[in-house]
């Protein structure tokens, strides 16, 4: 287990609700805890925002549109949705802080609609 997401679990638990609308197969042995899962989400955006800050442009795109379909085919049903505001949110240009300190900021992504 992550243990920064250790911290949080409890939020993170309450702020998902359902852990079937975030994990469609939660309760099946694949990610059964909503810890998991968003380690999981959190996983796939951070390859994303990597990509999005190295690649060219048009690349970028195609590869985060691709990751965002996997996740979406592997029964993540809002890690489109998560992955575009956490690109949105994180991005170099507008960080305000080390991303590592930014945890608070996104667990409470779990709470968009």
């Amino acid at each position: 287990m992550n243990p920064v997401t250790g911290k949080y679990r409890d939020i993170i638990t309450d702020k998902m609700g359902a852990l079937t609308d975030w994990n469609s197969r939660a309760g099946s042995g694949y990610y059964d805890s909503a810890e998991a899962t968003f380690n999981e989400y959190l996983t796939h955006a951070l390859f994303c925002l990597y990509v999005q800050e190295t690649y060219p442009a048009e690349v970028a795109r195609l590869v985060i549109d691709r990751r965002e379909d996997l996740m979406v085919q592997r029964d993540f049903p809002r890690f489109r949705a998560f992955n575009q505001a956490f690109l949105a949110r994180f991005a170099k240009e507008a960080r305000r802080q080390p991303l590592s300190d930014s945890y608070p900021d996104i667990v409470d992504l779990l709470g968009m609609d």
